[in-house]
């Protein structure tokens, strides 16, 4: 049966400010999404490299996420996110600034600290906005806005590098080019803390005592997050819910960060082609994701992420083996769309069954199980580069069927109390 759900409650304008500063923050994001992987190719790297790359950033922000948690808890989430986002948009120039490999492994594994800060506070803070009444909707909302406001990122992108190529008084597709609009989506990022500065996440909620009294739910050292034994101690069973996410996003990271580079390869578009359609990708995305609450009315929360997951399947097919570029348009369009519309539904589902005092080690855990694709680009590079596309098309493919089928598995197990 799908999750009966409260009549939604209008956002808050906390909840508001939020939604604000990620459609900013995304914006930014907009432009090195589609242009980064292209500047680090103009630069001469090759597919491995940049798998590394990708790996690197990821990779620094695990290992920087104890030091993030302990600035959370000292700082709080407001000026933790605050600080955190600094430190990435500072580290992601010098990685731009300082063009040799070795440097700037070292510095975008830095700027994955902004990465960290940014996964364990935004989905504690998008609950703690919310209500039972209105999560469903904030977290819909908040990822439409968010996804949208890529597509203007997305557009941006396609007419920096040659607006900017004027001044530099070198070609569109030059590094230089590329650098130079990267380092004004860097720009938006920082305006994106402005909103994000006047947040004001409330207390958490009050629980009786042994005496009766009402008091406040003690907050979990953020540093306890990486403690086995509290790991292991948690009341919603988080694991279970992470693993399918590890699966798919394993998979999708196979391709995901070289697409326009196998897109120029394979059919030989410009980069104005390859910004729009990142943006009719992101545009389906973010339309799509507005219809996110009525999706988990009739079909279930779980059973859209199952549904995009398995539609995936299909729409890798296309894209790795057929020669139309109008097909693989289409599939990458419609894939984007009904896939990252399940998504946020997915974490309220879990939210919903999760303590507030966990929020922060759930998403956290969420989160890990999403980056695990970070280890996937080096290995699709070095398949890419030795092999060829095939295999990373195959693998990707697997992993999306398999996740589908783990997450039905889910989504009949969390039936069961509801129909009990």
């Amino acid at each position: 049966m799908p999750d009966e759900k409260p009549r939604a409650a209008a956002i808050s304008r906390q909840g508001w400010l939020l939604v604000i500063g990620l459609g900013i923050w995304f914006i930014g994001t907009g432009v090195p999404s589609v242009l980064f992987e292209l500047y680090l190719a103009a630069l001469g790297l090759n597919r491995t490299s940049i798998g590394w790359m990708t790996l690197a950033h990821n990779l620094g922000g695990a290992l920087m996420a104890p030091l993030a948690a302990w600035l959370m808890d000292r700082l709080g989430q407001r000026r933790a996110i605050l600080t955190g986002a600094a430190i990435g948009i500072a580290a992601w120039a010098g990685t731009l600034l300082i063009p040799q490999l070795e440097a700037m492994l070292v510095l975008y594994a830095i700027s994955g600290f902004g990465l960290v800060m940014y996964a364990l506070t935004v989905v504690p803070l998008a609950a703690m906005l919310s209500t039972p009444a209105n999560r469903t909707r904030l977290f819909s909302v908040s990822e439409g806005v968010s996804t949208i406001a890529a597509v203007v990122g997305n557009l941006l992108a396609g007419v920096l590098p040659a607006a900017l190529a004027l001044g530099l008084a070198a070609r569109a597709d030059s590094a230089e080019a590329y650098r130079a609009a990267i380092l004004v989506s860097l720009g938006i990022r920082v305006m994106a803390l402005i909103p994000l500065a006047r947040l004001h996440p409330p207390e958490l909620p009050h629980e009786a005592g042994p005496d009766g009294a009402l008091a406040p739910v003690r907050r979990m050292a953020a540093l306890r997050y990486f403690d086995p034994r509290v790991l292991l101690k948690l009341r919603t069973p988080v694991f279970r819910y992470a693993l399918p996410l590890a699966i798919i996003f394993f998979g999708g990271s196979m391709v995901a960060r070289f697409l326009t580079l196998i897109l120029r390869d394979r059919f030989g578009v410009s980069d104005q082609f390859l910004s729009m359609l990142l943006a009719a990708m992101n545009l389906s995305m973010g339309v799509a994701t507005f219809a996110g609450p009525w999706f988990a009315q009739r079909l279930g929360r779980v059973e859209s992420l199952v549904t995009g997951a398995a539609l995936s399947v299909i729409a890798y097919g296309v894209v790795g083996f057929s020669p139309a570029l109008a097909w693989v348009v289409a599939a990458l369009i419609a894939r984007a769309a009904i896939f990252n519309l399940a998504l946020p539904l997915y974490r309220a589902h879990i939210i919903d069954r999760t303590p507030p005092v966990e929020y922060a080690v759930v998403n956290l855990i969420l989160t890990t199980a999403i980056n695990v694709g970070a280890l996937a680009p080096p290995l699709s590079g070095w398949l890419q580069d030795r092999v060829g596309l095939t295999p990373i098309f195959l693998i990707a493919m697997g992993a999306y069927a398999v996740g589908a089928a783990l997450l039905w598995a889910i989504a009949v197990r969390d039936r069961r109390p509801q129909s009990a």
